[in-house]
């Protein structure tokens, strides 16, 4: 299956860039998969569910939410869940939390903290929405936004890959970023792009800022980092042509997103 149009802003005007399977978009700057996208229900069909921790990076999120949100008076409900690490760390904050997600082994964890989304969640209002690192994985973002029943919640927080962060503008003349993941990063947006699909959706971005990649904060990202860079050497004398590795600093986003009227 391809993909001819750029899923952030719907443009068809693209230019090449150096992966085999992504273009960016000349209208907004998102990259995107444009081949081989039947392959992402192979992928997950496979893929163990990462529960790794993330405590840092999601104390991060709801200190950002904070400054723009009185969590206290809203039901919060998050997409791809987990194990449902994010609502134990929100559940003090706000008056309801539930979760959602694909992955049977999560549904599963869910249900045993009674965090599982029932019948009635769309019910519930005022509500936000939040989803950490899956827009990405969307092949139709917009009708993913629509089936959050867009006309019910109050706000929406998202994280993603951000290809116009400086980490990962080092990485693009040769395409070598960690989240150009072929067959499950569909879509990575730039800011632009993130705002024309907004607009599109009937939402307002009220605040956007750059996070440490693949959402892990700055303590595991440090290690990480290190570990590469103390590898690199030994790889070259048993004959590897790596390249230098790229410290991976803020190359995602959050990004808080509202109803107009709110």
């Amino acid at each position: 299956m391809d993909i001819n149009h750029c899923p952030a802003c719907g443009s068809n005007d693209y230019i090449s860039y150096p992966h085999p399977v992504y273009r960016r978009c000349n209208n907004c700057d998102s990259l995107y998969q444009y081949t081989g996208i039947d392959k992402v229900a192979d992928y997950y069909d496979c893929n163990i569910p990462d529960f790794s921790n993330q405590t840092g990076s999601y104390h991060t999120y709801l200190r950002i939410m904070k400054r723009f949100i009185k969590l206290e008076s809203y039901w919060l409900i998050d997409i791809g869940s987990g194990d449902g690490l994010f609502l134990d760390l929100a559940k003090p904050y706000v008056r309801q939390v539930m979760g959602f997600d694909t992955s049977p082994t999560a549904k599963s964890l869910l249900k045993d903290k009674g965090y599982w989304i029932d019948d009635h969640w769309a019910i519930l209002n005022p509500k936000i929405i939040t989803a950490f690192q899956v827009i990405e994985h969307i092949q139709d973002p917009r009708v993913f936004i629509r089936d959050l029943h867009v006309g019910e919640f109050d706000w929406l927080v998202i994280t993603s890959p951000a290809p116009d962060s400086q980490t990962a503008i080092k990485c693009h003349p040769t395409g070598r970023w960690r989240s150009l993941s072929p067959t499950h990063h569909i879509c990575l947006f730039s800011r632009l792009g993130l705002e024309k699909l907004a607009t599109d959706c009937g939402l307002t971005l009220v605040h956007y800022e750059y996070t440490w990649s693949a959402c892990h904060g700055f303590i595991d990202n440090f290690r990480k980092n290190l570990l590469s860079y103390l590898k690199w050497p030994i790889k070259r004398i048993i004959g590897r042509r790596d390249p230098l590795p790229i410290f991976y600093g803020k190359n995602s986003f959050i990004a808080i997103l509202k109803k107009p009227d709110r």
